[in-house]
């Protein structure tokens, strides 16, 4: 591994928990799993797309990752947990 692409890992992860819903949700999911209903509700104020773009962040970042995948009323639902 190169070590600058470590570094610029480290770096992308480390924005990736600067953003205060993106910090909220990783507070959401430790311990747990959950969908992103499940946390828009627990956050309360954060409209689900807004959840969605931040897990999306936080997918990329590797700090989260899917680990269900199951069938609702309008496709499909993820269940998301923290990357240990």
């Amino acid at each position: 591994l190169c070590p600058m692409s470590n570094r610029d890992n480290v770096s992308d992860r480390s924005k990736a928990i600067l953003h205060p819903v993106r910090a909220q949700i990783m507070v959401a999911l430790h311990d747990r799993t959950l969908t992103a209903a499940q946390i828009a509700q627990l956050l309360g104020t954060v409209p689900l797309g807004t959840i969605y773009r931040h897990l999306g962040v936080l997918l990329d970042a590797q700090m989260v990752q899917v680990v269900e995948r199951r069938k609702a009323a309008r496709g499909e639902e993820r269940v998301y947990a923290l990357i240990d």
